[in-house]
């Protein structure tokens, strides 16, 4: 029953100008895995200007950024954001979970905001994505039944407050619901 309002904005520069700081700002996309895990820069932000690939089971504490696309496939994707910045953005990609079903699950867990610039999709099947906070898209939030498999998701909504380069730059506002 809230009001309707506009469907929020990222100052991606914002994020690009802290990551650049940190040394956790890179100029093309980025494949995390095993061998080249996410890392928790002291900026808590990771800027990849192109898209990011999520191939192994990853941990963070920071905000993850991508111009392009974010695709987890297989294993579990853990994302500790800092407070007062969202946990996932993507500018114009979509965010996707996807891999090759019950042998390789793709998992998300996460608290505080995602943010897609497009749609959100789980694709397959024995997924699973867990975000205490709120899931937005400019696209939509889509998912894929297969068979008697099924994918789950759980949003336990919280409100995530006031977001540092969200709505307005550095001047956010509490997000409170989006309707189109």
């Amino acid at each position: 029953n809230a009001p309707q309002v506009t469907f929020p904005t990222v100052d991606f520069s914002y994020y690009q100008s802290i990551a650049q700081s940190t040394g956790t700002y890179y100029s093309s996309s980025r494949t995390f895995s095993t061998v080249n895990s996410i890392p928790s820069p002291a900026g808590r932000v990771v800027f990849v200007n192109g898209n990011v690939t999520i191939s192994a089971s990853q941990s963070t504490t920071a905000t993850i950024v991508a111009t392009g696309s974010i695709t987890m496939s297989g294993g579990t994707t853990t994302i500790s954001s800092p407070s007062t910045q969202p946990s996932m953005i993507t500018q114009t990609g979509t965010i996707t979970l996807s891999g090759t079903g019950n042998s390789n699950p793709s998992c998300l867990s996460t608290t505080g905001l995602v943010y897609s610039g497009n749609n959100f999709t789980i694709t397959g099947n024995h997924h699973m994505v867990t975000v205490n906070g709120l899931i937005v898209a400019l696209g939509e939030i889509e998912g894929e039944y297969s068979g008697s498999a099924q994918n789950i998701l759980t949003v336990n909504y919280a409100n995530p407050g006031n977001l540092s380069g969200v709505s307005g730059g550095s001047s956010s506002t509490s997000i409170r619901s989006y309707n189109s």
